[in-house]
C-alpha cells in the first residue's frame, strides 16, 4: 500500500497503528520516529481539514459575487473596485432604500383608497 494516495482513513489508520506501536517502543529510535511520524500525519491531516474549509469558503464567495452580479451591484465605487463584502454591503444599503420607497408608496396607496 505504499503506492497509494494517503485516504483519510488510510490516515487514521496509520495514527491509530503508530500511535500504538510508538508506545511499545518507548524510548528507542523507532519509537520516537514512529512519533515523528504521528506528528507529521496529525498535521497533514490539519491541513487538509483546513484546504477543505478554505475551498468551501472559496465556492461560497463565487456564489455570493455571481447574485450580486446578476442583481447588478457595482463592482466599482469610483475610487478603485469593492471587495466582495463591500459589495454585500452596498447591496444592503440598496436593498433597505427600495423597502422604504415601496413602504412609501404603500402608505400612498392606502390613503388614497380611504
Amino acid at each position: 500500500m505504499a503506492n497509494n494516495k494517503l485516504t483519510d482513513e488510510r490516515i487514521q489508520e496509520l495514527l491509530l497503528k503508530f500511535t500504538r506501536d510508538s508506545y511499545r517502543l518507548n524510548g528507542s529510535e523507532t519509537g520516537m520516529a514512529l512519533g515523528d511520524a504521528v506528528f507529521a500525519l496529525c498535521e497533514l491531516r490539519e491541513h487538509r481539514i483546513a484546504e477543505g474549509a478554505l475551498q468551501r469558503g472559496y465556492a461560497a464567495a463565487e456564489q455570493v459575487s455571481f447574485c450580486l452580479d446578476e442583481l447588478n451591484v457595482p463592482k466599482d465605487a469610483g475610487y478603485g473596485p469593492l471587495s466582495l463584502w463591500d459589495r454585500v454591503y452596498q447591496y444592503g444599503e440598496i436593498s433597505a432604500s427600495e423597502r422604504a420607497e415601496l413602504q412609501q408608496r404603500r402608505k400612498a396607496d392606502e390613503q388614497e383608497v380611504r
